[in-house]
């Protein structure tokens, strides 16, 4: 798959550096945004999956708009997206150094799954 950059306004004024596919998917990195208007929140955040539970992105309640989820680049097994932290067998995968957008209004509505311990995943969230 060839990336290609583009930039994508942030604020009147203002851009975001990214790498989009050819087919369209966006890959952000959270270290790429240097600014966002006042009335946009950003929140970033890393979390160790224990293993074999499920555990929420957020521990609280945290408004959001999105949200990209990212499997840290050395894992060494996937990870799982949950909707429900009891039902194991119905997550999205995601491979080491794979990302994923959510449109989602709560990052405690995330849950993280993992048959191995010490996996991490990282995410960084827009909301106001």
């Amino acid at each position: 798959m060839a990336l290609r950059e583009s930039n994508v306004p942030v604020t009147p004024g203002k851009g975001l550096k990214m790498k989009t596919s050819e087919e369209g998917g966006v890959h952000i990195p959270h270290q790429i945004i240097s600014s966002v208007g006042s009335e946009t929140e950003l929140y970033t955040g890393k979390v160790t999956i224990p293993q074999n539970a499920a555990t929420a992105l957020a521990a609280e309640s945290v408004e959001v708009k999105q949200v990209f989820v990212r499997a840290a680049s050395d894992n060494s097994v996937e990870v799982y997206i949950l909707a429900d932290p009891l039902v194991l067998d119905a997550g999205y995968e995601l491979s080491a150094g794979e990302s994923i957008p959510i449109v989602i209004d709560d990052l405690s509505k995330i849950y993280l799954y993992c048959g191995s311990i010490g996996q991490v995943v990282t995410f960084i969230g827009s909301g106001t």
